[in-house]
C-alpha cells in the first residue's frame, strides 16, 4: 500500500470566483446574512460619517446600514451588482472592486470587515489592511468594537 504525499491546495483566482458564484446562491449561509441588523444594533452608538463594507458580499450588512440612515459603499469583486442593487438608494456611495479604489483613499470614518479574514492567505490579509487602512481617514477605524 502506498501513500500519496500530501498536496497542498492552492486557491486559483478562478478556482475562488467559481466557489463564490456557487456560494452566493445560498445567502442564508452567510454571517452577515444572519446577523447584519445586529451588528448595526450593536454598533450603531459608533458610527458617524461614511461607512465602508470591505468584502460587502451580497450586501447584506450594506442594506441594514443603509436603512438606518448611514452613507455607505462597498469593496467587493461583484460591484457591479451591488451597484444594480442600491442604485436607487441616495445614501449609497457606490461599490467598486477591490483593484479599483483610487479617489477613496481617506474618505471612510468606519470600515466593515466582516466574514474576510479567514479566507485569505497571509500575504492577501496584509494588502487587504492596507487597503482598509488606506481608505480611512486619519484617526478614522483607531478603535475595535467586540460584541461582548
Amino acid at each position: 500500500m502506498s501513500i500519496e504525499p500530501e498536496v497542498e491546495l492552492v486557491w486559483t483566482p478562478e478556482m475562488v470566483r467559481r466557489f463564490w458564484a456557487y456560494e452566493s446562491k445560498h445567502p442564508e449561509n452567510f454571517f452577515s446574512y444572519q446577523v447584519s441588523s445586529v451588528l448595526v444594533r450593536r454598533f450603531r452608538k459608533h458610527l458617524s460619517g461614511e461607512i465602508v463594507d470591505y468584502g460587502a458580499g451580497g450586501g447584506h450588512l450594506l442594506e441594514d446600514l443603509l436603512s438606518c440612515g448611514f452613507h455607505c459603499a462597498a469593496v467587493e469583486s461583484s460591484a457591479n451588482e451591488l451597484n444594480l442593487l442600491f442604485a436607487g438608494n441616495p445614501l449609497f456611495l457606490g461599490a467598486r472592486s477591490f483593484s479599483d479604489l483610487a479617489g477613496w483613499q481617506g474618505k471612510f470614518t468606519t470600515a466593515f470587515l466582516v466574514e474576510v479574514v479567514e479566507h485569505l492567505y497571509d500575504k492577501e490579509l496584509m494588502e487587504c489592511l492596507s487597503s482598509i487602512h488606506a481608505l480611512l481617514k486619519p484617526g478614522g477605524g483607531t478603535h475595535c468594537h467586540y460584541p461582548q
